[in-house]
């Protein structure tokens, strides 16, 4: 069998002021051309194309240095991306996420060293700091993509000659993917950065152990968009002798807790629901070759809440912890240790019942990220409730199964 269409695109910045809008003008002509090859090229090879988007992004002038700082601005940004994803999709007859379809995989790269602002020409001495990454990073690392597309614009040129030549000094020329422009959108981008239009919260505080949960069954564009930003919540490690230990922890719902769920009988297992979650997020956490990665994994099976978990540690620094939860509250009041969480919008009030439950115990409560819900709310003008239904549908763990079933029943 061919091996599956892997391919990357390099986006340049977003301009400001930064809306849905905006993010629709500068990438959506982009978007859409690639999405549409991609769709084409999967459909011939029956297998799901792999399109890494890699965003040049720059953090506000004079912010803290601490993820939590960026949070808010940088997840919304991710959030308008993912949802103009879904809308061309639905609009062009796309299929994401499934066989014969894209699996879309976003991240950001630092604008500041595509621009000249430091000196280029190593990768980070810890690749695992995802999902924002050094340009020299991403061109260094061992990722064999058979394509790269860039956008035609002055920006969008400038970085991918960037990339170029970062790709080249590691793999020589004569391993060059095939490049390709694409028609690029319209984006302004100040000199001087105005003052976020985004709600960033004002802290200081780092986070190096960080939890969400969630039943992640046939992960789809908001699966993405909360693990993404959960790796987004962690603290890059020191460049010390002695690195920060670092710990996320995916609490993905136990089988038992999920009988009542329609269409229970196409549910994936635990085990099939942690595999793509933990190949989703170490693609979009760790930028070094699995040859000089150092891995460890562990499989624990024992009685007893959140004590059945793949753990894996990765380089010297980077745990991930993939537990099976039995309950509302999964690790969040079996490790004293966390001290964020990240949720959707959708379930605040469990937020809030995590704190109160962590007050009961005297433990230090935890501060919360939420991640926008990705809705049809800004389809385009037009669109019927047929097309809102379809959008929503590429979001929906229920409407995917349903869509199965029907499926499976149409072929009996």
């Amino acid at each position: 069998m061919a091996t599956p269409p892997y391919v990357l695109l390099l986006l340049p910045r977003p301009g400001f002021p930064v809306s849905f809008s905006a993010i629709k003008a500068a990438y959506g002509p982009a978007l859409l051309s690639v999405l549409s090859k991609l769709s084409n090229r999967s459909r011939i090879s029956q297998q799901i194309s792999r399109l890494d988007i890699a965003l040049s992004w720059s953090p506000r002038a004079g912010s803290s240095p601490t993820r939590a700082s960026a949070f808010d601005e940088v997840q919304k940004i991710l959030a308008m991306i993912y949802k103009l994803i879904c809308i061309i999709s639905e609009k062009e007859s796309i299929t994401i996420d499934c066989p014969n379809g894209v699996d879309c995989r976003l991240f950001l790269i630092n604008a500041a060293e595509a621009e000249g602002h430091h000196s280029p020409g190593q990768a980070s001495v810890h690749p695992f700091d995802g999902p924002i990454v050094d340009l020299s990073t991403l061109a260094l690392s061992e990722r064999r993509w058979d394509h790269v597309f860039a956008v035609e614009s002055e920006e969008g040129e400038s970085l991918v000659q960037s990339f170029l030549k970062l790709y080249d000094s590691r793999h020589g020329i004569t391993c060059r993917p095939t490049i390709e422009r694409v028609i690029g959108g319209i984006a302004i981008v100040t000199t001087n950065r105005p003052a976020s239009n985004l709600n960033s919260r004002e802290t200081s505080a780092c986070h190096y152990s960080v939890v969400v949960g969630g039943t992640f069954d046939h992960l789809h564009a908001g699966h993405k968009l909360l693990l993404t930003a959960t790796a987004l919540a962690v603290d890059p490690s020191s460049d010390s002798d002695t690195p920060i230990q670092r710990t996320v922890t995916i609490g993905i719902t136990g089988e038992e807790l999920l009988t009542n769920k329609k269409y229970a009988e196409v549910m994936e297992s635990w085990k099939e629901r942690q595999e793509k979650v933990a190949d989703f997020l170490e693609s979009i956490m760790v930028f070094s070759s699995p040859e000089k990665t150092s891995r460890h994994t562990q499989h624990v099976s024992n009685p007893g809440p959140n004590e059945t978990f793949v753990r894996v540690k990765l380089g010297q620094d980077l745990t991930i912890n993939y537990t099976q939860i039995s309950d509302p509250f999964g690790p969040t009041i079996t490790d004293k240790d966390i001290s964020a969480l990240v949720i959707s919008a959708e379930t605040r009030a469990g937020g809030q019942a995590v704190n109160d439950k962590r007050r009961e115990m005297e433990w230090p409560t935890l501060e919360v990220f939420e991640v926008d819900v990705l809705d049809p709310g800004e389809l385009d003008e037009g669109a019927d409730e047929s097309q809102k239904q379809t959008f929503e549908s590429k979001l929906s763990s229920t409407e995917i199964r349903r869509q199965r079933v029907e499926a499976a029943r149409a072929r009996v």
